[in-house]
């Protein structure tokens, strides 16, 4: 259990560090073309890890089997540094990481409520106070910035 937290805290830490060398390009080049790079070099690195282990061949000739869903994780990938290379320039990172997070919490939510699993009301009051959280931190800072500028 451990192990399984600590692979998704630094997966989380990565994913941040990922995101600001992803708009540091997207800054340079644009938005489009920073996902572009990202995914031609994402796609290298799997292509080459890919050959690298014989036993992830057997897996791909059932290819063909595959529901037609199961093949838009990359386009959704794509989706996803692009609003992020959008995002990123527009709010602190910290702010970011909460918009995400509360995304993902009520998408998993959902699919979690359509896929027939229960619903604990810890998980969604959880949620509820992230997201209050967000709210008033937001708030705070626009207060803040106001205050600022009317001196």
């Amino acid at each position: 259990m451990l192990t399984y937290l600590f692979l998704s805290l630094a997966s989380g830490a990565i994913g941040v560090l990922s995101w600001l060398i992803n708009l540091s390009l997207a800054r340079r080049i644009g938005a489009l073309q920073g996902s572009f790079i990202n995914h031609v070099v994402g796609s290298a690195a799997a292509a080459l890890l890919f050959l690298a282990v014989p036993a992830a061949l057997h897996p791909f000739t059932e290819l063909s089997a595959l529901p037609w869903w199961t093949l838009t994780g990359g386009l959704i990938g794509v989706l996803v540094v692009m609003s992020l290379n959008h995002l990123l320039p527009r709010t602190a990172l910290l702010a970011s990481s909460l918009l995400l997070f509360l995304g993902q919490w009520i998408g998993g939510l959902l699919l979690d409520y359509y896929c027939a699993f229960p619903l604990p009301w810890p998980r969604i009051l959880g949620g509820l106070l992230i997201a209050c959280g967000l709210l008033l931190n937001q708030y705070i800072t626009l207060r803040a910035k106001a205050s600022a500028i009317s001196r």
